[in-house]
């Protein structure tokens, strides 16, 4: 199993000194058209450009951003088991999760097993003969999947929505954001140029 338990003080060691953890309670325009962000601790915050980067659930609490098709919650687990004969020796196995709640069975070159399911504690006797669960992670936001009608990640004049809210994954996540920096920064040089 991946140990990212360092992932965020690597990531944000150049700029940690300029985090602030607070929870965002309120988001308006004010009469200048610029975004005034209220926070639980009660400060206030003034921006130019806004990037919501939270999931719909949190989103929606400040501003109404439409719902999803599916976002939905998930649980991946790392068993150690035999599997019943029918699935030995097949790396990767797609299922139709309205059963049993499990949706993917991947093989590690070690030969554990990564689940992915979308009920938090799956009943696995259908795949192993006899398993153990060595770690289990949930969280609530891991599916989001649109139907046809994808979400604008312009919500409005300088307020974008980054993340997987179109297509669930990490790539979609990088992209989105890539997308709305790349605005930001050309809306930037386009102000710098005017003055």
């Amino acid at each position: 199993m991946a140990d990212f338990k360092h992932t965020y003080d690597r990531l944000t060691e150049g700029f940690r000194d300029h985090i602030r953890q607070d929870f965002v309670v309120s988001l308006e325009r004010d009469a200048n058209g610029n975004w005034r962000i209220g926070t639980r601790s009660g400060t206030l915050y003034e921006a130019r450009t806004v990037v919501l980067a939270i999931p719909y659930h949190n989103a929606v609490r400040v501003y109404p951003v439409p719902k999803p098709y599916l976002p939905t919650s998930a649980t991946v687990l790392h068993v150690v088991g035999e599997r019943h004969a029918r699935y030995r020796g097949k790396r990767f196995i797609l299922f139709h999760p309205e059963e049993t709640g499990i949706a993917l069975m991947w093989q590690q070159v070690c030969g554990t097993d990564l689940i992915f399911s979308l009920k938090p504690d799956p009943n696995l006797d259908a795949f192993y003969r006899k398993c153990d669960i060595v770690s289990k992670v949930s969280w609530k936001t891991a599916v989001v999947i649109s139907d046809g009608n994808w979400v604008s990640l312009r919500l409005e004049q300088d307020l974008y929505l980054v993340g997987d809210y179109n297509v669930c994954g990490l790539k979609d996540s990088f992209l989105t954001g890539l997308c709305a920096g790349n605005a930001i920064l050309s809306s930037s040089t386009a102000l710098g140029k005017a003055s």
